[in-house]
């Protein structure tokens, strides 16, 4: 399974997930860990388990796509991001 691919692919549906757990929604702060862990148990719940290691490079990869597609803004280099997609 493509990891970053299907969180790309399925985003909306991923942050949807985040925020069951972490305050997630328009303009909102997000941050590594909080990324990180919502990673890890959004695929751990496919039975599908990562490593931390794993996790921490999926939500940087994860970041940095959203940066480069207008829909966040780094506030600290790889810790910190504004989130810009409004979640239904």
């Amino acid at each position: 399974m493509n990891h970053i691919q299907e969180l790309v692919n399925n985003k909306e549906t991923f942050f949807k997930y985040m925020a069951n757990f972490f305050p997630v929604y328009y303009k909102s702060n997000l941050f590594l860990r909080d990324v990180q862990f919502a990673i890890k148990n959004y695929f751990d719940q496919k039975n599908d388990k990562l490593s931390y290691t794993e996790t921490e490079n999926l939500a940087l990869e994860l970041m940095k796509n959203l940066v480069e597609n207008g829909e966040a803004k780094i506030l600290t280099e790889n810790k910190s991001w504004e989130f810009l997609i409004k979640l239904d």
